[in-house]
């Protein structure tokens, strides 16, 4: 139970912390960048590519990010975020590609102990596997929009604070909108989806 207080707070505190970070005006908010630039190379591993197209993709990657933080360290900087969210759609949406199972289907199939899933919930978790995707690639949008706009401070509210904030009013209106819709099923917890990504951490991504 600690734990979960525990993962609650900071899930919750981290964005408000980056917020009074970024209006204490303590340093240059393009620091704020980093903690971005270091989940963005963590989650390019959660990416479903084969080992020879995920090395080809870090060696692009680093060569253009060297390349820019020669050239252009700040504009370098600003877009670390818009990788992030990048990965992060990569990760849903090339699961969508036979003959991966969709994130979402695979998540749901892991929290019933692998029991298959009836006919209309493999249709929606397909769907919502596909809508996670767009969401993150929105958000990408909108964050490499306010880089080109060379907006510091909103690059990093949005980033560090209010992407978090829209993610969990997704997830928190998806969760009621399923509950309502599939009534006659039996319903996964939140708790328990949560478990089963903390066990299984960026393996979750990978087909069973």
């Amino acid at each position: 139970m600690i734990r979960w207080l525990t993962a609650a707070m900071l899930a919750v505190g981290a964005p408000l912390l980056a917020l009074w970070l970024l209006c204490s005006e303590f340093f240059d908010p393009i620091w704020m960048t980093l903690p971005d630039t270091v989940f963005a190379v963590i989650l390019t591993f959660g990416i479903p590519l084969s080992p020879r197209s995920r090395f080809s993709m870090l060696f692009v990657l680093s060569l253009g990010m060297g390349f820019g933080f020669i050239m252009n360290p700040r504009m370098t900087a600003l877009v670390m975020p818009v990788l992030m969210n990048l990965a992060l759609s990569l990760t849903f949406l090339l699961t969508l590609k036979p003959p991966e199972v969709p994130l979402i289907t695979r998540l749901a199939q892991r929290v019933r102990n692998q029991r298959p899933l009836p006919l209309e919930l493999q249709a929606y978790t397909q769907r919502l596997t596909e809508c996670w995707g767009v969401l993150l690639i929105l958000l990408a949008l909108n964050g490499l929009y306010w880089a080109l706009s060379g907006e510091v401070t909103l690059a990093m509210l949005f980033a560090n604070t209010l992407n978090f904030f829209i993610m969990a009013s997704f997830f928190v209106c998806e969760l009621f909108y399923r509950r309502i819709r599939f009534r006659h099923l039996t319903p996964s917890s939140p708790i328990e989806v949560l478990r089963v990504m903390r066990r299984d951490g960026l393996n979750v991504t990978k087909h069973d």
